[in-house]
């Protein structure tokens, strides 16, 4: 084998060489783009509608005199999370939310201390309204929840993708309106106000399944289906107060058990992301 034999092949395995690792930076650069464009921030806003509930075992035993009804509330809030890559991320919401139970039932004379239809025959009472015979009422806690929640999703850069989440939600009650037969009422003469009947803060679990639409290159649409359970007891088993000027007692009869909070329905969230830009490589001295 003659010296040009050899420099042509020596020329050829150096192109070759070279031609592979220009192959190997740019597959390795598309890599790195691709999940530079998934990471980043995003915030938007949130509404949506379901039912709420109050789950107390002494209530939903009480039979005629205490029955429960449907309940609808309207939530709506601001939302902000971070996206790791193109299924995993965080989020933080802030959402305004009326968590409540409405009833029926029939009024008598004696109602079960253990059961929510004492208190309601007692405000009843305090404002005069009749309730004789079948009445109507509905418990409304005006209320702020911090939901924290993981996400995980199909792949985001899909048009469409799976999405799901899961994690605790702090809940900060505001205040209680109660209803009863169509008229506000008050705890007229008591001594407490209606948010001392309930505790301040409890924390839930939340749990929400839907799909994902990417509108355009920042614009996300996302449909959840959710679930909210409240692990804590809402009322305030300690209070005590007294009734135009009487004797102080508990408020809650003794043996009355946990009340848990719970809702379920669907949140539609709208999006911006904040991605950001892939660097520029640095252009090559000539």
């Amino acid at each position: 084998m003659n010296t040009r034999t050899l420099n042509t092949n020596t020329q050829k395995h150096k192109k070759t060489f070279f031609a592979a690792k220009v192959a190997a930076i740019c597959g390795l650069s598309l890599v790195s783009i691709t999940s530079m464009a998934q990471k980043g921030f995003d915030f938007g806003f949130l509404i949506g509608a379901g039912t709420t509930t109050l789950i107390n075992k002494s209530d939903q035993a009480a039979g005629a005199e205490l029955n429960f009804k449907q309940n609808i509330s309207v939530p709506f809030g601001v939302t902000a999370g971070y996206t790791f890559n193109e299924h995993t991320g965080v989020e933080i919401d802030a959402m305004y939310s009326t968590l409540g139970q409405g009833y029926t039932g029939v009024g008598t004379a004696t109602p079960d201390p253990k059961v929510f239809s004492t208190q309601l025959a007692g405000l009843a009472a305090a404002n005069k309204i009749d309730i004789t015979g079948n009445f109507n009422a509905r418990v409304a806690l005006q209320t702020v929840q911090i939901p924290v929640l993981f996400r995980y999703t199909g792949d985001r850069t899909n048009k469409i993708f799976f999405s799901s989440y899961i994690g605790p939600e702090f809940n900060m009650f505001n205040t209680a309106v109660f209803h009863i037969n169509g008229y506000e009422a008050p705890p007229t003469n008591y001594s407490v106000q209606p948010q001392n009947m309930y505790n301040r803060m409890t924390v839930d679990g939340v749990i929400g399944a839907g799909a994902g639409f990417n509108l355009a290159p920042n614009c996300v649409l996302m449909t959840t289906f959710r679930l909210d359970y409240g692990f804590q007891d809402i009322e305030n088993k300690n209070l005590m107060f007294s009734y135009n000027g009487g004797p102080s007692e508990k408020y809650y009869g003794t043996g009355r058990g946990v009340t848990n909070s719970g809702a379920a329905g669907v949140i539609v969230t709208l999006s911006y992301k904040l991605v950001p830009k892939a660097k520029e490589a640095p252009a090559k001295k000539k």
